[in-house]
């Protein structure tokens, strides 16, 4: 390589080792200006323009510098046993801190993609630091090299070369481990104290258990908090969701909407338990057989099934699976009856949330106050007509509900529609014998606990 070859390789090797800083300083920059809007909001630091233009260019320009930077430290360690002690410490240090950079930006680094707003996140103190890292070593190897191909062949200094990869290790766990030991030491206290706050509330409406903050959508200085938490009794847990606020920050936080109140008031949320038993699974799992043999009865395993392959680039929720949904018109008395027995059991399993969350399947099913739901998929075949498929789904569907049997029933709602996008229909079984139902009742899925419980607003209950 010739004289004016290595000062144009150079140029390029600094280039690239800059490249990732440049893009956060820009970013940062434009999050500074704040000539951004947000609907009517102008002067926002990161708002529609940046969201939905700019974003998607930062990055992929993150992307390829990490790639471009892979390169060069391929390269870098190549001639480390040519470079003098120093340079290989500056190797060390560059490679490390590249390494960091591509864990820290794919863990947490979300934020550093809005650096303005988020500078002290450990997201952004990491990829930060890294970025100025990987730039300045990246910059000083280069400089220091007298050129890539003519030094001489030397031996790797093992000390040099673990000190340097230690520097940015250090430099992250004293930075970006105390920055996030802190905030999680500051969410933990304020956990406690919304725990607090909901337990006091739910025991003065008579509503027991042990609180637990699942997760809180807050900040140090907020006076609104959503949050999703458990109360457990007798080892049995619901999960719920509520909403605290206070006036200002020296005001105590109110506990003032919740998906778990009184008992009376939270059925839906308390039939979660008996919706996601063992019993449940296995009351569902047999209406699904029942319908894979009506499939196969009616002669269409080849056009659809209760549980076939994903296809391509297809994704399905739980509403893909079956599942249980209370019948937000049923009336509740019979469950309430049935409570109240449970309530007075001398089992403490039996008793607990007030006898709502031992209620059975069996029960709720002849109370009409669930329906059990098989949604069957259609897998989609290319060049077919919209509207031929569509006709196609509901004649598959009401096939499907003729040929069950339903002698393997029990009595009670159930629902079944064929592909997403098509209409449900709805049936009553009653003594092993099927009855038409006009429309469709509104429900509301009663979802596994784990999941995502919903909005922040349609499922509170009132004390």
């Amino acid at each position: 390589m010739g004289g004016i070859g290595i000062i144009k390789f150079k140029k390029l090797t600094k280039t690239a080792v800059l490249l990732p800083l440049l893009i956060f300083i820009v970013t940062f920059i434009y999050g500074a200006l704040k000539f951004d809007f947000s609907g009517n909001t102008p002067n926002q630091p990161y708002g529609l323009i940046y969201s939905f233009v700019i974003l998607q260019f930062v990055f992929i320009g993150y992307i390829v510098s990490f790639i471009v930077n892979g390169v060069v430290a391929v390269f870098f360690l190549k001639k480390m046993n040519q470079k003098e002690p120093q340079v290989q410490r500056l190797i060390s240090i560059y490679v490390t801190s590249w390494l960091l950079l591509l864990v820290l930006f794919w863990k947490i680094g979300y934020s550093s993609l809005f650096p303005y707003t988020t500078l002290f996140s450990p997201g952004t103190i990491g990829v930060g630091l890294m970025v100025l890292f990987v730039a300045i070593t990246g910059w000083l190897v280069v400089d220091r090299s007298r050129d890539f191909t003519g030094d001489r062949v030397k031996s790797i200094h093992v000390k040099s070369v673990v000190f340097g990869g230690m520097i940015p290790i250090v430099l992250i766990l004293l930075t970006v481990g105390t920055r996030l030991g802190f905030l999680t030491y500051a969410q933990n206290n304020r956990n406690d104290e919304y725990q607090q706050v909901i337990e006091e509330k739910l025991h003065s409406v008579g509503t027991k258990g042990d609180v637990q903050i699942v997760k809180a959508y807050d900040s140090s200085n907020s006076t609104h908090v959503q949050l999703d938490y458990t109360v457990t009794q007798e080892g049995i847990s619901v999960s719920a969701k509520g909403v605290l606020e206070r006036s200002n920050l020296k005001d105590k936080w109110e506990l003032t909407d919740s998906t778990l109140t009184t008992y009376d008031h939270s059925i839906q949320t308390i039939l979660q338990v008996p919706a996601h038993s063992k019993e449940a699974k296995a009351f569902l799992d047999g209406f699904s057989e029942e319908v894979e043999k009506s499939i196969a009865k009616s002669g269409l395993t080849k056009e659809i099934g209760v549980n076939t392959p994903l296809e391509k680039n297809e994704i399905r929720t739980a509403y893909d699976l079956p599942y249980l949904a209370y019948n937000n018109e049923g009336s509740t008395k019979k469950i309430k009856q049935w409570a109240k027995e449970n309530s007075q059991s001398t089992n403490k399993k039996q008793s607990v949330f007030g006898g709502y969350a031992a209620v059975t399947v069996k029960q709720l099913m002849k109370s009409q106050m669930i329906i059990a739901n098989v949604p069957i998929q259609y897998p989609y075949v290319e060049e077919s007509d919209f509207d031929e498929r569509e006709e196609n789904a509901i004649k598959y569907r009401d096939e499907v509900i003729k040929n069950l049997d339903y002698s393997k029933l029990m009595d009670g709602y159930y629902e079944i529609k064929v592909d997403s996008s098509s209409y449900p229909r709805l049936f009553l079984v009653k003594n092993h014998q099927m009855s038409e139902v006009d429309g469709l009742l509104s429900s509301s899925m009663l979802r596994e606990p784990t999941d995502d419980l919903g909005s922040f607003g349609s499922d509170y209950k009132e004390w």
